[in-house]
């Protein structure tokens, strides 16, 4: 059995579904409880800071480009919506506030983001297609 097999609770029913990759700082989320070491008011100044830093990291990327003003507005909710996915994914606080791994959570969380999204309108154009016969 792999990794992924060993560290589960429950046996995988199908494994092109449940089994995910697991990387350095992030734990598997399907269950919706929140890890222990979540403390809404303990941590709020380190997620207000984070979500500071992802915008940061956000701008930075459009440096030297003419973003738009659309884009621009969208960079807050943005940096909100992926520090909460960091959060939500992290094994511990310790691994949620590493800077130095930010860049590599947030590429990792973009990749998941975008595989969802074309995974999801590939389904959907499948959908309609075959309804539409």
């Amino acid at each position: 059995p792999g990794i992924d097999e060993l560290s589960s609770n429950r046996p995988p029913l199908d494994h092109s579904i449940t089994r995910r990759k697991k990387t350095a700082g992030t734990v598997d989320r399907r269950d919706s409880a929140p890890p222990s070491w979540h403390s809404e008011a303990a941590d709020l100044p380190h997620r207000q800071a984070m979500v500071q830093d992802i915008a940061k990291l956000l701008y930075a990327r459009k440096k030297g480009q003419n973003p738009g003003r659309s884009w621009l507005e969208r960079v807050p909710l943005k940096a909100k919506m992926l520090e909460s996915q960091l959060y939500k994914n992290a094994a511990s606080l310790e691994a949620y506030l590493n800077r130095s791994t930010l860049k590599i959570r947030l590429g990792k969380l973009a990749s998941a983001i975008t595989s969802h999204y074309k995974h999801a309108v590939h389904t959907k154009r499948g959908s309609s297609r075959s309804s539409s016969g």
